[in-house]
């Protein structure tokens, strides 16, 4: 493919790196507004698969201090770690 696309970067670069010349770049969402804009949409998504109707009655404040909220998707996938609790070393450079 002369181009790949994707959201979890881990998962697509052992397949430019492993047999290519590859070249990497990265468009960050800046992760308020991302946070903000999820839970505007997820509120209406019926048809998306992690919809919660109980997200229809909340406020954002009430969003983002719930176990509802997303734990920091940006940062986790960077340091490909989806599920376990951050650690200081996974910030290490």
């Amino acid at each position: 493919a002369d181009l790949l696309v994707s959201p979890l970067p881990h998962e697509v670069t052992p397949q430019i790196f492993n047999r290519h010349k590859g070249r990497m770049f990265t468009i960050l969402r800046d992760p308020l507004e991302r946070v903000v804009s999820l839970f505007y949409y997820l509120q209406k998504a019926s048809h998306e698969p992690t919809y919660n109707p109980a997200l229809q009655s909340m406020t954002l404040e009430e969003y983002v201090n719930s176990d509802l909220a997303e734990s920091n998707f940006i940062s986790r996938t960077l340091i490909n770690k989806m599920e376990a609790p951050f650690e200081e070393r996974d910030f290490e450079v």
